[in-house]
């Protein structure tokens, strides 16, 4: 697959599923038009041989696989010899699953008699779409193996699009056979189902199963990775798992005995709609339930999973790590996230049961659909439940207690098999499907009350009463929400075909009508009960509604809009992240330093901020590599060679630093080699590696640098215990790196930082090491390990007296005695006896036998006590002034300062600004009076530039200190900010530096936000699940509003032109709302000799006429706003063309849109001036013909300038001239698109 067709964020993810359960829909409904639906024994023969081999997989293989194979791959992906330990591991399981199929195939038949033994007549059909069935498992397995491998090299696309071809497949032969042998028709024989039937149907299905997996081996090929046949997994510790599998194993198998028991229960309907007893009546079997599940599983597959894949990892570092109280509040986000969807869709599908089997059944009857409706009824009820009992089995994964977990297994296996039995026993067959339906409703909600002990094992609590008091607001919501559901649907009548004509487009309509109601009414009660939740919902409803009354005309445009307001919930912390626990603490503003600045910085750093205005979207930054990461900004080089930026991980939504490799980097493979072993290391306390790619390009995916370097912290003074937990704290990390044969070698004071929870963040190991080749030289094993110990002490020496044990640049050296450093108690006054062990430990150091490894140097040190590491409460200048990625706004204009802000989301990031230019002068000077009481008081002077240390690498934003490690704060000099005022809810990120500062050892110092908002540190440790809520939601909602407009589309067209109302209100062109002094002049150009002296420049030449202008997209539909083309020259600057807005910048598969512009005849062109442009992007100035765009002469190229866009170039003779653009800009609404008021060629 091309790069471009590859998924690139969770949200082209979500597409492919769901593309594939549309497709799936629609072939079930072509199933149905062949097979029949109720009383038809070859829809049910073939729906339980078809669906026999999934189940198996799940109960046979599925869970070793997940338990113990899946884990192994991806830790053998990271090891030097990672691809063969892979196809070692594949080779044995590819042979194990083999084999279980092959065993499955020949014992079809007793499979198909345990499974379903009550189809007597049309058993042996059954048995025969066994054998061309079961070799599916085979399939599966595959798939699921060669899409681990994928995974773990990040190529998400092709596992999630391949089961679009398996559709596709079955679709084709299920018309085939449509056209071959005609619809299903009552009273059939199984006589009729020849060999050609059979493998049609059959066969086909296999077929489909089977290209679904074998078409992964052409992305693994291209990822890199070359499948081989190689036995032997000796030493590959497969059995470290095996307890935990057994019990995985063990609790599938009970839970399955539930299948078991549903689908002998709807065989048996089969054999009895076909008794003289139910004549005439409709008997749902498995086919309609199966049908009813595939409604009941949208909610599943699309939202619960969405939102709880993204907690499960960290919820499960967060157990691994010993957090009992992260994993409780991930738990309780989780379920409070999750019962804002299954509340809705539960009520929607249990009031909309009908119309949906007959919408997403189409070729079923009127009566099988009323008979079939209390399933699905029954079974949406459930939805709450399952989501609930998704959401806690994951926190038992999370733990690995698959033992304890069995109980809850029990009783949802338990309960179906019973519910079953009961119905057989004691209903009549036309209920028996009804009944299984409920028992799988019990058995979840059963399941949901035993795991809570079970949960109370391994949480302090649940935080009961915050979900429970959730769920009951959400249900009485719902409650109110059927009501008028079923109101509307009286209103509406049956699907019978009286309101379209056809029964489908009746259930269409119905479902339309009867859900948006239901869903307005939803949360407008929910809003009035006070559900913070339901902010995942209305933030992007408010912003969707804001932009669609933006393009709404006159009084209608201004309601829509108010209600879009009225829709944007208070600026409150996001719910679930509040403290949990404890009272809510006032958020405070720091105060904005005044540190002067150079102009050309101050506008690059305002034209970042106005471009992450208008919301954080999946289309920022640049793909690089399968597409997982995001390049954002770049950062100031801090290696030789290796290009770094600011980027995002768009699976897990959090922001990553990306080391990019280039042909001259030296010591390439070393260094890669290098960050592969230093992704093994899983000690916080590094710096992580998070991913390594060796292709081309070739990068490296870092944690962030966060806090402030030991550099600053020791100019401000350590005492020495602070100073030994340190230097203890990185012997530790050393130690444990050096086990997996790393070193640091390169050990600096700018390496080693200190975050704002008081934990030590070791950049560099490795990777500095390798790429400096100082590690070249391997005659003395131990080399490397005293080298670090070494740099440990020295550092140790720097903390205790702020000299450096030597010649360091921009640090003073310590005196020598002897040859040696002189002692630190003589330098560090405030070294007591206690102390003395850290004289002895220099004086070892440049003695006859210097410790000969970090871990001898954490010996040496002794205990010490981690608690007393300092907490940073100050920012240094350098950090203050890096490059936001989501940055608050930086202080505008002349007097450009670099303001500390709490980071936000990006719609309320104006209002944010108005409070940080609302504060009074004489901040700096506050903040300097209220600094630490560290701080000595000679911090605030810098020394000359010649005694100054270099400036350390700048921080990059992170995730932030989780509550229980909030560093302590105080902030006399912080402004409250009014309450009036939106507030952010995040913690800011601080700015790369963007032009070089003077260096200082002891610059001024301002509070940073870890300090100051300990609330909005709670809002950051719960992003990366409120940003994967946010997609969901996002998707759920415009899903809902495109049914809603195709629905609505002939009624708006008629009541608009009835109204002779526009569709929309022309947009204001930038050069109005964004004035420049180019613009300016431009807005009086109509003659006013005024305007050109205000320009201050000469009379420019006369401008050249043109003739006629056109929009172009030759790589699209031609339909960028073509009927705007004409404002381009109609020589009013108020009127604009604009082309759509896009999500990427890059505008995916076209090589760019433009416009073109002719002249009245042939004449010299030498300047290009455009009013009304946005800022940024890439556009090019050609003399080529509008049929030619990317043709003719390039005459000159560049960005947008906000305001007006000039270019000026040698004189062309031409005819047109084309404006075309590759790169969108970012217009003055925050929009990727392109504005253009007025064109004037000279």
């Amino acid at each position: 697959m091309s790069q471009s067709s590859i998924a690139r964020s969770s949200i082209v993810m979500a597409a492919g599923t769901l593309t594939s359960r549309i497709l799936g829909l629609v072939r079930n409904a072509l199933l149905i038009a062949a097979l029949g639906a109720t009383a038809s024994g070859a829809a049910d023969a073939f729906n339980v041989a078809n669906m026999l081999p999934t189940q198996l997989y799940n109960l046979i293989i599925g869970g070793v696989l997940n338990a113990i194979l899946v884990p192994q791959i991806v830790r053998a992906m990271r090891q030097r010899n990672g691809e063969e330990l892979v196809n070692r591991i594949l080779t044995a399981a590819g042979l194990l699953i083999a084999a279980v199929s092959a065993v499955l195939t020949v014992a079809a038949p007793l499979v198909i008699m345990l499974y379903a033994s009550g189809l007597g007549r049309w058993q042996p059909l059954a048995f025969a779409f066994a054998f061309w069935c079961m070799p599916q498992v085979f399939f599966y397995g595959l798939y699921a193996l060669w899409g681990q491998v994928l995974n773990a090299r990040h190529s998400f696309g092709p596992y999630m699009w391949s089961p679009v071809l398996n559709n596709i497949i079955s679709i084709a032969s299920i018309l085939a056979y449509l056209h071959l042998y005609g619809g299903y028709s009552t009273g059939q024989d199984p006589g009729i189902w020849d060999a050609s039937r059979i493998i049609l149907i059959g066969g086909c299905s296999t077929l489909g199963i089977a290209v679904q997996a074998l078409v992964l081996y052409i992305p693994l090929r291209r990822c890199g990775f070359r499948p081989r046949f190689i036995l032997g997994v000796r030493g590959l510790g497969l059995g470290s798992m095996s307890k935990v599998a057994l019990w995985a194993l063990l609790g599938t198998a009970i839970v399955s005995l539930g299948d078991l028991a549903v689908t002998n229960l709807g065989s048996r309907a089969v054999t009895a709609a076909e008794s003289a007893q139910y004549a005439g009546v409709v008997v749902p079997s498995t086919t309609m339930y199966a049908n009813a599940l595939l409604v009941y599983m949208l909610p599943q597959s699309l939202i619960t999973t969405s939102i709880i894949t993204a907690l499960f990892t960290r919820m499960s570092e967060k157990a691994v790590a010993g957090d009992a109280e992260g994993v409780r509040d991930d738990l309780s986000l989780g379920l409070r996230s999750v019962a804002v969807f299954t509340v809705l869709f539960a009520a929607g599908i249990m009031t909309l049961a009908g119309p949906a089997l007959q919408l997403f059944v189409p070729s079923i009857s009127r009566e099988v659909a009323d008979a079939s409706a209390p399933i699905l009824a029954i079974l949406a009820v459930g939805i709450i439940f399952q989501g609930a009992w998704f959401t806690t089995q994951r926190v038992m994964l999370a733990y690995a207690d698959t033992k304890r977990l069995l109980a809850a297994d029990c009783v949802v296996g338990g309960i179906a098999v019973a519910s079953c039995l009961l119905a057989w026993l004691l209903a009549p067959a036309t209920h028996w499907m009804m009944l299984a339906a409920a028992g799988n409703t019990i058995s979840l909600a059963a399941a949901c009350l035993v795991i809570i002990p079970l949960l109370r094992r391994h949480l302090p609590d649940l935080d009961g009463r915050r979900i429970l008091s959730t769920y009951a607001r959400l249900i009485a919501s719902a409650g109110v929400a059927v009501v008028v559901g079923v109101l509307v649907r009286r209103l509406t009548g049956p699907a019978d075909g009286s309101l379209t004509g056809t029964r489908a487009l009746d259930a269409l309509v119905i479902i339309l009508v009867t859900a948006v109601a239901m869903t307005l009414v939803y949360l407008a009660v929910a809003r009035v009960l006070r559900v913070s939740e339901l902010g995942v919902l209305f933030r992007p409803a408010s912003r969707i509604v804001l932009a669609l009354g933006a393009r709404l005309p006159g009084g209608l445009g201004r309601a829509v809009r108010g209600a879009g307001r009225a829709l944007a919930l208070p600026a409150s912390a996001p719910a679930g992240q509040e403290l949990p626990g404890h009272a809510s603490v006032p958020v405070v503003v720091p105060p904005v330093s005044s540190v002067p600045m150079p102009g050309a910085a101050a506008d690059r750093i305002g034209m970042y901020a106005s471009l992450r205005t208008g919301g954080d979207t999946m289309g920022d930054g640049t793909p690089i590599g399968s597409g997982r990461y995001r390049l954002m900004s770049p950062l100031p080089a801090t290696l030789p060679r290796i290009l770094r930026h600011r980027g995002k991980d768009t699976i897990l939504d959090r922001p990553v630093t990306v080391l990019s490799l280039t042909d001259i980097t030296p010591h390439r493979r070393e260094v890669l080699e290098a960050a592969t072993r230093a992704v093994l290391v899983e000690d916080r306390r590094m710096q992580r590696v998070y991913d390594v790619e060796q292709g081309n390009p070739a990068f490296i995916v870092t944690e962030p640098t966060v806090g402030q370097p030991l550099s600053v912290l020791a100019a401000s003074g350590l005492s020495p215990s602070q100073a030994r937990a340190v230097i203890g704290e990185v012997a530790q990390v050393l130690d444990a790196c050096s086990r997996r044969d790393l070193h640091h070698l390169n050990l600096s004071p700018d390496a080693v930082r200190i975050r704002p929870d008081g934990s030590v963040q070791v950049c560099g190991v490795g990777i500095e090491a390798a790429l400096l080749g100082l590690e070249a030289n391997r005659h003395d094993p131990l080399a490397a390990d005293r080298t670090d110990a070494r740099s440990l002490v020295e550092l140790l020496y720097f903390s205790l007296t702020g000299r450096w044990p030597g010649k360091r640049t921009g640090i003073p050296s310590a005196p020598r005695v002897g040859g040696a450093p002189a002692a630190p108690s003589t330098l560090a006054h405030a070294m007591s006896d206690a102390d003395a062990d850290l004289d002895a430990l220099v004086t070892q150091t440049w003695g006859p036998e210097p410790p000969d490894s970090a871990a001898q140097v954490a010996a040496l040190l002794g205990s010490w006590d981690p608690s007393v590491l300092p907490r940073p409460e100050v920012a240094t200048h350098e950090e203050a002034a890096t490059e936001p990625e989501e940055s608050a706004p930086v202080a505008a204009a002349g007097t450009a300062g670099l303001a500390v802000a709490a980071q936000g989301l990006l719609g309320r990031l104006s209002a944010l600004a108005g409070s940080l230019r609302a504060q009074r002068p004489g901040s700096a000077a506050r903040t300097a009076r209220g600094s630490a009481p560290g701080t000595r008081p000679d911090a605030a002077t810098p020394e000359p530039a010649a005694t100054a240390p270099s400036a350390p690498a700048p921080a990059e934003p992170t995730a932030q200190a989780k509550p229980d490690q909030a560093p302590s704060w105080s902030a006399p000099s912080a402004r409250t900010p009014d309450p009036a005022q939106p507030q952010d809810d995040r913690a800011a990120s601080p700015v790369e530096p963007v032009l070089s500062a003077p260096p200082a050892p002891a610059p001024a110092l301002a509070p940073t936000p870890e300090d100051l908002e300990p609330e909005e540190e709670v809002s950051q440790e719960d992003r990366e699940a409120s940003r994967a809520v946010s997609r969901t939601t996002a998707m759920v909602l415009v899903a809902a509003l495109v049914a809603v407009l195709v629905g609505a589309f002939f009624a708006i067209s008629n009541l608009l032109s009835l109204a002779n109302l526009k569709i929309s209100d022309e947009d204001i062109p930038a050069a109005k709302t964004v004035p420049t002094a180019a613009s300016a002049a431009s807005e009086d150009s109509s003659g006013s000799d005024q305007a050109d002296s205000q320009a201050g420049q000469d009379q420019p030449a006369a401008p050249i006429t043109i003739s006629g202008a056109q929009s172009l997209d030759p790589g699209g539909d031609d339909n960028e706003h073509p009927e705007l083309a004409g404002a381009l020259i109609d020589g009013d600057p108020s009127t604009s063309w604009y082309s759509r807005y896009y999500a990427s910048s890059s505008m995916a598969w076209k090589q760019g849109i433009g416009v073109g512009v002719t002249l009245a005849q042939e004449a010299e062109v030498s300047a290009i001036e455009m009013q009304g442009t946005g800022s940024g992007g890439h556009v090019e100035i050609r003399a080529t013909s509008p049929e030619d765009p990317q043709g003719g002469t390039l005459l000159a190229e560049g960005a947008f300038t906000e305001g007006t866009t000039t270019f000026e170039f040698s004189a062309t003779t031409t005819s047109s001239v084309v404006v075309w653009v590759t790169d969108l800009p970012t217009a003055s609404d925050g929009l990727l698109k392109v504005t253009i008021g007025e064109i004037t060629l000279r």
